[in-house]
Formats: structure tokens, sequence, C-alpha cells
């Protein structure tokens, strides 16, 4: 299936004229080319969470850290294909938490996650926290993605880096260390780049996201979009073609797709940038609400 035909169905079926539990479609492009899509899903009731494999997840990985730390689940996902699937569920923490408490919540509550990948989280919070001047922990969600048999992929975190009072230029500099940390490589001066490329496409930089697996570290930063109020009705499809062309998605973006996207109502809410691989990016295309396309 063609990746606007999938946005398109995906819409029709999650989004509001549907379930209405579409939270993302998320999208990787590789030297400006799609690799894969995924969906994101919310969990808006029992049946969403209490069913399958989320079930699964939740009752085994999640349930404990719902009942002690404020956390609710954020979403979940299922990636890959019918032969190999990988399960994803995240949760968001209510609250920022001391560093402490973070270790605690990190070294406590994951005990079948091997202790080098938390290890290396809590030296990554540690890091980040330094770097950016923060007073808390940076730590904003944590997750797990498991494989087709239900066995530890990866541990997922995500790091807050918009708390900060750093200015968007020492960005980069701030996060040599957590690079250090979790092992990934970063071109300081190429991060800066982008970070102001980006940001002249009407997006902020918001958070790290870490996928610590057996074989691998990926990290990437995120960035949200700042368009919001009326400017919904008009300026998404700017916003898509003009991040195209800062990034060079021209190979992916074609005017059919950015076409189909925008009868859709999808718009590029998110853009993720990879730590260490500049040929990956990633956009998370968010279903405009219905007041914005009356």
């Amino acid at each position: 299936m063609a990746l606007h035909e999938f946005a398109v169905s995906s819409t029709l079926k999650y989004g509001h004229k549907g379930t209405d539990t579409l939270e993302y479609i998320g999208l990787t492009l590789k030297n400006g080319c799609f690799e894969r899509s995924k969906l994101y899903h919310l969990a808006k009731n029992d049946f969403e969470v209490h069913e399958g494999w989320r079930k699964e997840i939740f009752e085994r990985w999640l349930k404990r850290i719902c009942e002690n730390y404020e956390a609710k689940i954020c979403d979940f996902s299922e990636a890959g294909t019918i032969y190999t699937p990988t399960y994803r569920m995240i949760l968001q923490l209510r609250n920022f938490f001391s560093m402490e408490t973070a270790e605690k919540l990190i070294s406590e509550e994951f005990p079948d996650v091997p202790s080098d990948i938390t290890d290396k989280c809590i030296r990554c919070m540690k890091a980040l926290k330094e770097g950016l001047g923060m007073q808390e922990s940076p730590l904003m969600q944590v997750g797990i993605e498991l494989d087709a048999d239900m066995k530890f992929k990866s541990f997922k975190y995500y790091l807050c880096v918009e708390k900060t009072k750093l200015p968007k230029e020492k960005l980069a500099e701030a996060m040599v260390s957590f690079a250090e940390a979790a092992g990934v490589c970063i071109d300081t001066g190429r991060m800066d780049r982008l970070i102001r490329d980006v940001c002249t496409c009407w997006y902020r930089p918001t958070f790290i996201g870490v996928n610590d697996g057996a074989e691998e570290t990926e990290a990437k930063l995120y960035f949200i979009s700042e368009i919001f109020g009326h400017a919904l009705k008009t300026k998404p499809a700017g916003q898509t073609e003009r991040i195209s062309e800062i990034l060079g998605f021209d190979k992916g973006l074609t005017e059919e797709l950015m076409t189909a996207w925008e009868q859709a109502h999808l718009y590029s809410q998110g853009v993720a940038v990879t730590f260490g691989d500049p040929s990956v990016l990633r956009l998370y295309l968010r279903e405009l609400q219905e007041a914005y396309f009356r």
C-alpha cells in the first residue's frame, strides 16, 4: 500500500470518523525516502488496554508504576510485520521527580531489563540534567518494547529538554555529555545547524527519546509544531513543505502525498532527528481536530 493510502485509510479507521484512538502516524525516512510507518494509538478506555498483548504488557511490566508513581498509559503501538511484530507501551509520568526518585523508579521497577541498560538510563538522566542545568530529573515517559514472543526487546525512555533556561543555540553543546553517557555519536556542529534549521519551520525542541536494546542504542531529538489556534487552518501545509525542503525530504514528499495528507486533515505535528545518523529522520502526522476543517 502506498504511504498516502496508508495514511488516509488509517485516519478513516482510527481518527475522528473511526474509533477516535489515533495519536500519530509515524513515518521513518532514510536519505529522504520513506522506509516504514507505524501507528500510535491513544489508550482511551479499559478495553483498549486490557485486551490481548496490551493487557500482558501492562500487567507484567507497567501496572506497579501506575500505582506507585502516578503514571498513566500514554500510548501503545504495534510495528513490524505479521510474522515479526513488536509491541510497545509507554507511560506518561504526571510529575517531574527528583533524581533520587527517578533513579529508584528505573532501578527497582524494571527487574527484567538488563542492569547495564537501566544503569545507562540513570547515567543519561544525570548527564542531561547537569548539561541543561535542570533542578529535577528530566524523565517524563518510560516504557517497554517486546518481541513476537513477548520477550524483552528494548527499554524506552523520554527525557525533557524544553524545561531548561538555555537558549536553543546552546542545546547541542549541552547534550554532548548525554550522548557520551548513552554511547551514541553527536556531531555538535551538525546538531546545532539542525536545531536552528528545524526551528525556522515553526517547531521547537521538546525531548530526547532513547530506545535501548540488547544490540543497539538509538537516541532521537524530537521537535513539536508551534502552530496553534486559527493558524492551524492555513499553516500546516506550508509547514510540511518547508520542513521537507530544509531536511531534504524531496524524494519522499511528493505532491500527491502532501495533497492526500491535506485532504485527510493530517499535518506534521512532530519531527525527530537521530543522533549519530543524519540520514534517518522521522515525521509524526496528527489529525486536526474537527473544528479546524469544518
